[in-house]
C-alpha cells in the first residue's frame, strides 16, 4: 500500500486493518493533524511464552492469548516452551498467576490430550498435576519446594487423588 499520499486522502482505517494479526503490533493510534502532521502511537504485545503447535511450528504467544510470528528475538529467547494448545494454557497460566506461582522458573509447559499439565521448573524438577483440582497441588508444591528434606527429588507426582508421589 502506497502512503505517500496528502494527509486529507489518507485512510486511517485501511492502514489499521494491513497491520498483520500476527505481528508484535498489539494497537495503533492514528492521528491526522492538519494541514501537515500525522502521530502514530505503536503499542507492542508482551509475549509471555513460546508455543509449539503439533505441527512443530513456534509462535509466541501474547497475554491476551493471541498469536504472534515467531523470529528469534534475543530479548524473548528464555522465555518458557508450551507444547499444547493456547486456550488450554491461557487456563492455566491465568491460576498460577493468582496463586502466585513463581512463573519465572518455568522452563516448559506440557498439556496432554487427557487435559492435564506437566510442568518442567528451571532447575529440572517435574510437577505432573492431575486433570482436575490441580491449583491445590501447586500451592502444595510451593509450600515444599525448597525445604531440604525434598531436594533430592526431581519429579513430584500429584496425578493421584491426594497422593504425592516423589522419583
Amino acid at each position: 500500500m502506497s502512503y505517500n499520499k496528502n494527509i486529507i486522502f489518507l485512510n486511517s482505517y485501511k492502514l489499521k486493518e494491513n497491520i498483520d494479526k500476527k505481528s508484535f503490533i498489539e494497537k495503533i493510534e492514528i492521528k491526522k493533524i492538519f494541514p501537515d502532521k500525522l502521530v502514530i502511537k505503536v503499542y507492542e504485545k508482551k509475549p509471555i511464552a513460546i508455543i509449539v503447535n503439533e505441527f512443530q511450528k513456534k509462535f509466541y504467544l501474547g497475554k491476551k492469548n493471541d498469536l504472534i510470528e515467531y523470529r528469534k528475538i534475543l530479548k524473548y529467547e528464555k522465555l518458557p516452551i508450551v507444547e499444547g494448545e493456547p486456550k488450554n494454557f491461557k487456563i492455566l497460566f491465568d491460576d498460577l498467576i493468582t496463586i502466585n506461582f513463581p512463573i519465572d522458573q518455568i522452563l516448559r509447559y506440557r498439556h496432554f490430550k487427557v487435559n492435564r499439565w506437566d510442568i518442567e521448573m528451571t532447575n529440572k524438577k517435574v510437577l505432573k498435576l492431575p486433570e482436575k483440582n490441580y491449583t491445590k497441588s501447586l500451592i502444595e508444591f510451593m509450600n515444599i519446594k525448597d525445604k531440604t528434606n525434598f531436594e533430592k527429588y526431581n519429579v513430584f507426582d500429584y496425578r493421584l487423588n491426594n497422593q504425592l508421589i516423589l522419583k
